[in-house]
C-alpha cells in the first residue's frame, strides 16, 4: 500500500509539472514573437524615415544647384597682374551685361547743300574775283573783301572794263548774303569806235557807230539791287539797276555800255525778272525764262527784252552759261547792239585761301590729342 502511495503521489507530481512546462514555454514564445514583430516594426520605421532624409536631402542638393551661390572670397588684396573689373553700367546688377542692340545704326546721308557752302571756307578776310569769258568779251571782277568768298560778304570791288568798243573801270561798294546782293559804285568808259550823238527820235546801228561827234567818254553812278530766293526746285530771280550819267554835254546822247541803250543823260533805270529752274541729280543744270524793262528817263521811251539764260555747273567754281536777251521793243533799232543776242562763256570764281578740309585718311588731333 505505501509503495502503491508512493508510486501515486510521484505520478500526479509528474503529470503536474509536465502541464505547467508547456504553458510557461508558450509566453516566453509569445513574448519573443511579441519582441520580433515590434523589432520587425521598427526596422520599417527605420527604413521609411531614412528614405524620407534621404529625399530631402536630394531635393535640398538641387535646390542649391538652382540658385547662384554667393562669390568665393578670394581675400582683400588685389591680384597687381590683374585689370580691376570695369564699374557695371547704370541700371545693371554686377554680373549682367547690356542688351545688344536689335537694330543697325542708321547710316548717315550726306548733304550735298552743307558741303556746297562750305566750299569757301569760313569767314575771313581775303581777295576774291569773277571771271566771264567769252567770244569777244572779257568781264573780271575783284573782291577785297571780309566774309564766306561769294557766299555772305562785304567788299571793296573794282572790274577792269575791256571790250572791242573800249576801256574803263568800275569801282564801289558791294554788300552780299547767299539770297540776294547790293552794290553801289561809279563806272569811267572810254569807247574807240563811238562818239556823242545829236539828239534824235530813233537811231540804228549805222549812226550809232558814227565817230563825228565828240568822243565819248562818261562817268555813270549806279546802284543795284539782285535777289536770288530759292523756293523748291526753282529760283526767283530779279535785279533793280539805276543809274546817272554825267560828264556829257547838254543835247547830247550817250550809248551806255552796260545797259547797251541810247539815253537822254543823265537818269536811266532798269529791272528785271526771271524764273530759274534746276534740275539735274546735283541741280547742276539750270534754265531761267527772263524779261527786261529799260526806261529812258529824258526820252520817255523803254526797251523791252525777253529772251533766256542756262548754265550748267561743271564744278563749284566753274560754270559754262548762255545769255541771250535780245530786244523786242525799243524806239532804235540798233541790231546786235541793242542787247546781249547770243553770248556764250565760262563763269569762274576764286578766292584766296581756300578752304582745306582734313582728309578722312588722316587721323586728325582731337583722336591723336596733341
Amino acid at each position: 500500500m505505501a509503495g502503491r502511495g508512493i508510486r501515486t503521489i510521484l505520478l500526479v507530481t509528474l503529470v503536474a509539472l509536465g502541464s505547467a512546462w508547456p504553458a510557461e514555454a508558450q509566453e516566453a514564445g509569445s513574448e519573443a514573437a511579441s519582441e520580433s514583430a515590434s523589432e520587425s516594426a521598427s526596422a520599417s520605421e527605420s527604413a521609411s524615415e531614412a528614405d524620407a532624409a534621404s529625399e530631402s536631402a536630394s531635393e535640398t542638393e538641387a535646390d542649391e544647384l538652382s540658385e547662384p551661390g554667393p562669390a568665393l572670397d578670394l581675400g582683400d588684396e588685389p591680384d597687381p597682374g590683374r585689370a580691376p573689373d570695369p564699374a557695371p553700367a547704370e541700371g545693371l546688377q554686377p554680373g549682367e551685361h547690356p542688351p545688344l542692340p536689335t537694330e543697325p545704326p542708321p547710316v548717315p546721308v550726306p548733304d550735298l547743300d552743307a558741303e556746297r557752302e562750305s566750299f569757301w571756307g569760313l569767314p575771313r578776310w581775303h581777295i576774291a574775283g569773277v571771271v566771264d569769258l567769252g567770244f569777244l568779251f572779257l568781264r573780271p571782277k575783284f573782291y577785297f573783301a571780309y566774309g564766306t568768298p561769294h557766299e555772305t560778304f562785304i567788299a571793296l570791288e573794282v572790274d577792269p572794263l575791256i571790250s572791242g568798243q573800249g576801256v574803263g573801270a568800275y569801282g564801289g561798294l558791294r554788300g552780299q548774303i547767299p539770297w540776294g546782293s547790293l552794290r553801289v559804285g561809279a563806272r569811267y568808259f572810254f569807247t574807240f569806235t563811238r562818239s556823242f550823238l545829236f539828239a534824235m527820235d530813233q537811231f540804228d546801228h549805222l549812226q550809232v557807230r558814227d565817230r563825228s561827234g565828240p568822243p565819248s567818254r562818261y562817268l555813270s553812278l549806279e546802284a543795284q539791287l539782285d535777289l536770288n530766293v530759292p523756293i523748291g526746285p526753282l529760283n526767283i530771280v530779279s535785279e533793280i539797276t539805276g543809274t546817272y550819267v554825267t560828264l556829257v554835254e547838254d543835247g547830247l546822247f550817250a550809248f551806255e555800255e552796260s545797259l547797251h541803250v541810247i539815253l537822254d543823260p543823265p537818269w536811266v533805270w532798269s529791272a528785271m525778272l526771271g524764273l530759274r529752274v534746276r534740275f539735274g541729280d546735283a541741280e547742276e543744270f539750270y534754265i531761267q525764262p527772263s524779261g527786261e524793262v529799260v526806261h529812258l528817263v529824258e526820252r520817255n521811251e523803254v526797251v523791252v527784252r525777253v529772251g533766256l539764260r542756262a548754265g550748267v555747273r561743271m564744278w563749284e567754281d566753274l560754270e559754262v552759261r548762255l545769255l541771250a536777251m535780245p530786244a523786242i521793243i525799243s524806239p532804235d533799232s540798233l541790231g546786235a547792239a541793242g542787247g546781249d543776242t547770243f553770248l556764250l562763256g565760262i563763269h569762274w570764281r576764286w578766292a584766296t585761301d581756300p578752304f582745306d578740309a582734313p582728309s578722312s585718311e588722316e587721323p586728325s588731333e582731337a583722336i591723336l590729342g596733341p
